[in-house]
């Protein structure tokens, strides 16, 4: 893991975006929907089922779709949103603790722990050089 900055912000120029990318608006509506349906339901736990019956798509095919057009699981976009939360809590000055709460993790070791599994960095350290799109 570096601390330079510019390191941290090409690794995470692919996830950071995920919900915006240029191609986002030709997904399938209801993968359009499903990101809709997911940003409503964070902090709170999201459970696939629910999300795609709130689509209109069997489970099976909402996991597909995720994998194909936003080119995560559906889990992994789970989390990735959920970080994103507990980072802009960071930068707008919660401590660790608080963040990983008002993202829905169960606590700040939670939070730490799969910051690094996706980012191989703190959120710390990316809540003070990301600055999202």
């Amino acid at each position: 893991t570096t601390d330079d900055p510019a390191s941290i912000l090409e690794m995470l120029a692919d996830v950071r975006g995920a919900d915006h990318r240029p191609g986002h608006r030709l997904w399938h509506p209801s993968v359009r929907h499903a990101v809709e349906r997911i940003t409503q339901l964070l902090p709170e736990p999201v459970a696939l089922v629910e999300v795609a019956n709130s689509v209109g798509l069997s489970p099976s095919r909402l996991s597909r779709l995720f994998n194909e057009q936003v080119g995560q699981s559906f889990p992994a976009y789970i989390r990735w949103r959920r970080l994103r939360l507990a980072i802009e809590a960071l930068q707008q000055g919660a401590s660790l603790t608080d963040a990983a709460h008002t993202a829905g993790f169960t606590d700040s070791a939670h939070a730490n722990r799969v910051c690094h599994e996706m980012f191989g960095l703190s959120p710390s350290l990316a809540s003070r050089h990301l600055v999202w799109g």
